[in-house]
């Protein structure tokens, strides 16, 4: 089995960019490593994948973790665009191109939390992908 995350990775994007309501609270700025000197609010995510074979069937399990910063006054806007996030992906794998995708749900508990600078709020949130092939 081939390991497919970069594939995930990129399809995840694809699908949050298309949510015109997150894409403006975001302004597009999704990105795969902590930027240089950005704006806010933006995203980060990252994948780790375990092979899911058996004797018959190959496959694998991604956890795709998404972490959200922005410098607003309150968690408002954290707030929404976690609801965005989750409106995208959560049981929603029509929404993400990936072939052999057969199941995408949010998991643990998701945290919205001010930093340690108490000058931005940051998100926290999984997704564990079902994959064949």
């Amino acid at each position: 089995m081939a390991d497919r995350s970069l594939d995930v990775l990129t399809k995840i994007r694809t699908a949050l960019l298309a949510n015109n309501t997150l894409n403006t609270l975001i302004g597009g700025r999704i990105v795969y490593a902590v930027p240089q000197q950005t704006a806010y609010p933006f995203i980060i995510m990252r994948v780790e994948m375990t092979p899911n074979d058996t004797k018959t069937e190959v496959g694998g399990d991604y956890l795709v973790r998404i972490q959200a910063f922005d410098t607003a006054l309150d968690q408002k806007s954290m707030l929404q665009i976690k609801s965005e996030i989750y409106n995208t992906l959560h049981r929603n794998e029509s929404n993400i191109a990936l072939s052999g995708l057969i199941q995408c749900i949010q998991q643990g508990v998701n945290q919205v939390m001010k930093e340690p600078d108490l000058k931005s709020w940051f998100l926290t949130v999984d997704y564990r992908l079902l994959v064949e092939g």
